[in-house]
């Protein structure tokens, strides 16, 4: 053996010895803190990064196939113009422009994508055993050699060392591929690293819809999940919202926005959903305000891998000792209630008849208990015995919610959904000690935040004054005339840096993202994790504002308030954003 190739083995021998070692507990804790990713590439490459070992494992697997199985790559060809396809039941086409990399038999276990089809030539990406996101561009060079060069297009995420175009296109050596004829059967040796169970059954891609999370049976205490897509031509049944279309056959783009639990999966640009998406118990198919589509697995987890294999989603979990939160047919919870000084706060998904969540707190004895309820964004906060979230109506998804409930004494309780026409939901918490009685706003502040949040989704907006004043807390502040406020664009302020982030800010985006509100009206604005903001000047005394504020948020930096000013004919004056600094 060469000493360079002494070299490589002994490295490769090192990194998986590393990889098998690898702290995963401190890489969840890193992801738990990584919110948000970049879509596409970066985001499998900063998953790899937040989960560590995990993703590594995924990425090389860390038991290489045996040496007797014979190697799955075709031979190296001699025509630009034909290649060779392993037997299958369905016939691909004679050329087939999607491929993966072999399993085995790599130089240094990985295949280098290069600038041009020369073996010298600068390396773009290292595409791992078998990497399946390839597509041939249909350019085809030979080498003196004899082998094979194809020009080719990356449609799945890798980690790129070197600049290349984008999307990622370059040159590889055909000598190390194999073709991925429609219907290709992914096997538990595609989908390693949930090793054992039975094979995922074959799958043609064109017939999977967005809505098929499916589950197939692998190793003891290992979950998977199986995400497919449509190809495009959408079949009867399909249900498109304002622009959306029909997804292709490759996952579209993707972005963690939690990890590792619950797992939530974003695709921003994918709006179209399968009639019948009911999900699997702790997996759901969730659209999200802005109409968008995620996946968001609820089932707790302490290992977390994130892959897209043969045109799916593949998401795989090494389960944990943890309870998965209260779920039922109807309505699911993220995590189990939260518990404070008189008061519980839950935030869930649920599918309710009719687009009504109904949401109330019974006693040990089954009384139901007046409180004051706050989370919806057409009613706002009040007191009531008997709340209704409006979540979407939309029947091929679940829907996000949360709800805050205040003014409960000590005592055993239960906080109950009903979704209309279900089971409800029974989740029983306690309470230990009583708090502050909450403010309960009156009907024209509650009225105000409907209108505000309705204006941010693309409703008409509220009264204005003839000149309306924005600011970013006590920093910034603009007019404009009560013309302009009509348009959603004039509702910026351009500014540059503002509590620790870069601007433009929008004062109605939180209401975008986290429509479920809580209202009050008191001169100071309540701060995430610091004293009462006062913004008013001493002549506003007698017109106190309308405070909006987020219910269900999991961090600080997701929290805002908008503080609003009206005027003495109930037209908005003033607006305050405020957000938390970290």
């Amino acid at each position: 053996m060469k000493a360079e190739d002494r070299v490589r083995a002994a490295y490769r021998a090192l990194a998986e010895r590393a990889a098998r070692q690898a702290d995963v507990e401190a890489g969840l804790r890193r992801a738990m803190r990584a919110r948000r990713v970049a879509p596409a590439a970066a985001a499998v490459a900063v998953v790899v990064g937040l989960i560590g070992g995990a993703a590594w494992l995924g990425l090389f697997p860390a038991a290489p196939e045996p040496a007797s199985t014979p190697a799955t790559t075709p031979a190296p060809q001699t025509s630009s113009t034909t290649s060779s396809i392993p037997p299958a039941t369905n016939p691909p086409p004679a050329v087939p422009d999607r491929y993966r990399v072999a399993t085995d038999g790599l130089p240094d276990g990985a295949l280098p994508l290069r600038t041009a089809p020369d073996p010298t030539a600068p390396v773009i990406a290292e595409l791992p055993p078998a990497y399946a996101g390839i597509r041939r561009l249909g350019e085809t060079q030979t080498l003196d050699d004899g082998s094979v060069w194809y020009r080719v297009r990356l449609t799945e995420p890798v980690t790129v060392v070197a600049d290349g175009d984008e999307p990622i296109v370059g040159w590889l050596d055909s000598t190390y591929l194999v073709p991925l004829p429609e219907g290709l059967a992914v096997t538990n040796a595609e989908l390693e690293p949930c090793e054992g169970g039975t094979d995922f059954e074959a799958t043609n891609p064109t017939s999977v819809f967005v809505s098929s999370l499916r589950m197939a049976a692998v190793a003891e205490g290992c979950t998977r999940i199986v995400v497919g897509f449509s190809s495009g031509d959408a079949p009867s049944g399909w249900s498109d919202i304002g622009d959306g279309t029909a997804p292709a056959a490759s996952p579209p783009s993707w972005r963690i926005l939690q990890a590792p639990w619950p797992l939530i999966i974003h695709f921003p640009d994918l709006t179209s959903a399968w009639g019948d998406a009911a999900g699997e118990a702790g997996a759901y198919l969730v659209r999200q305000p802005d109409r968008s589509l995620a996946l968001v697995v609820t089932r707790p987890a302490d290992e977390v891998w994130v892959r897209t294999i043969g045109g799916r989603l593949v998401v795989d979990l090494r389960e944990a000792s943890r309870p998965q939160p209260p779920w039922g047919p109807a309505a699911a919870l993220l995590r189990a209630p939260f518990t404070g000084p008189g008061r519980v706060e839950a935030t869930g998904l649920a599918r309710p008849f009719e687009a009504n969540l109904a949401v109330w707190v019974e006693s040990e004895d089954g009384t139901v208990q007046e409180a004051v309820f706050s989370g919806s964004p057409t009613l706002g906060t009040h007191r009531t015995d008997r709340y209704a979230i409006p979540t979407n109506d939309w029947l091929e998804a679940w829907a996000p919610f949360a709800v805050r409930v205040e003014d409960l004494a000590p005592g055993e309780y239960r906080l109950v959904f009903d979704t209309g026409g279900q089971e409800p939901l029974s989740v029983p918490f306690t309470l230990q000690r009583s708090g502050p009685a909450p403010e309960v706003p009156s009907d024209e502040a509650n009225e105000l935040a409907r209108r505000l949040v309705d204006f941010a989704t693309g409703g008409t907006p509220p009264p204005m004054a003839d000149e309306v004043t924005l600011r970013l807390a006590d920093q910034v502040s603009i007019s404009h005339p009560a013309t302009a406020m009509t348009d959603p664009s004039n509702w910026v302020v351009d500014d540059a840096l503002f509590a620790g982030r870069v601007g433009p800010f929008d004062l109605l985006d939180g209401l975008r993202r986290w429509p479920n509100i809580t209202v009050s009206e008191r001169r100071t604005s309540p701060r995430c994790g610091g004293r009462p903001a006062d913004w008013w000047p001493t002549e506003t005394l007698l017109q106190l504002p309308v405070v909006i504020e987020p219910v269900g948020v999991e961090s600080c930096l997701e929290w805002y308030s908008l503080s609003v000013l009206v005027d003495g004919n109930g037209a908005v004056a003033e607006l305050v954003l405020d957000l938390y600094e970290p």
